[in-house]
């Protein structure tokens, strides 16, 4: 076990696995912990964090602010990657996969946080990996506040996001060209109990919840201004496959206009959103 380490101060590497406390975390539980300063990796590195590079445990209980994190694929506020243990057997190849790990729960970042890369940049996790059903990577419970800007593949949660995503939110800003997402950049896992109010500018695939979906969304809904050329949406950018389920966006706030062909999907104006007798449901 990690737990109640502070670090102010500037830390840089040019390769992977470049975070504020560990580089590259495994198989256990990193708890309260705190860094302020810059996380800088460079154009060509993988996996930057704020708190680790990459993580393979459970990290829990983190509130970060006044922090900068800029690196090149994978770049993260809490972690750049966050993806379950898994031991392959060695000569036996006997594949054995760990639970608790490649989990995140109980997190924050502040609005003072400034997250930058190229591909798979998130507030809080850049790419959230699935594993095998059981053991996929999760975000659960948690929140962030960032600035966060990229190429392809952001979000104020979790740029790219295979595993699952629970009883989060986002209400920050984010901005980048493609795949660009209120919550999550590109989703091709399970977001569910989730919402976002965050203001969102992107070129192609730009969602105010979702940038590009080819997965599964559940009970989820958004509110924030979202701006973008084409494939562009209050809710979704670009649904290419999955189901949605029980889902919304404000359609004024947003500035993005009800669409009727998506199923589970619904548009509805601000004083329906917020209207105490409506059967919508606002999750906190």
């Amino acid at each position: 076990m990690v737990s109640d380490i502070c670090v102010d101060g500037v830390i840089s590497g040019n390769d992977r696995f470049i975070g504020g406390v560990i580089g590259f975390f495994e198989k256990g539980l990193l708890d309260n912990c705190s860094v302020t300063g810059n996380i800088t990796g460079t154009s060509s590195s993988y996996s930057t964090g704020g708190i680790v590079g990459e993580n393979r445990g459970t990290i829990q209980n983190i509130s970060l602010d006044n922090i900068e994190v800029a690196g090149g694929n994978d770049v993260g506020g809490i972690a750049g990657r966050s993806y379950p243990f898994v031991d392959y057997g060695g000569s036996s190849r006997t594949i054995t996969w760990f639970s608790d790990t490649g989990i995140v729960i109980d997190c924050s970042v502040g609005k003072n946080t400034s997250i930058s890369g190229n591909m798979a940049v998130g507030g809080l996790i850049g790419d959230n990996s699935g594993g095998i059903p059981e053991y996929y990577g999760q975000v659960t419970r948690s929140s962030s506040y960032a600035v966060v800007q990229g190429n392809s593949r952001v979000g104020v949660v979790v740029g790219a996001n295979s595993g699952k995503v629970f009883e989060s939110y986002s209400n920050g800003y984010v901005t980048g060209d493609s795949e660009i997402g209120g919550l999550v950049g590109y989703n091709y896992g399970l977001i569910e109990d989730c919402y976002s109010l965050s203001e969102v500018n992107g070129n192609s695939k730009v969602g105010g919840l979702v940038g590009r979906n080819t997965d599964d969304i559940k009970n989820s809904y958004s509110s924030g201004k979202t701006t973008g050329t084409s494939y562009k949406g209050g809710f979704l950018g670009d649904f290419q496959s999955g189901t949605i389920v029980n889902s919304y966006w404000d359609v004024e706030t947003s500035t993005q206009p009800e669409l009727s062909y998506y199923t589970g999907l619904t548009g509805y104006n601000t004083a329906q959103m917020i209207k105490e007798t409506n059967s919508v449901e606002i999750y906190t």
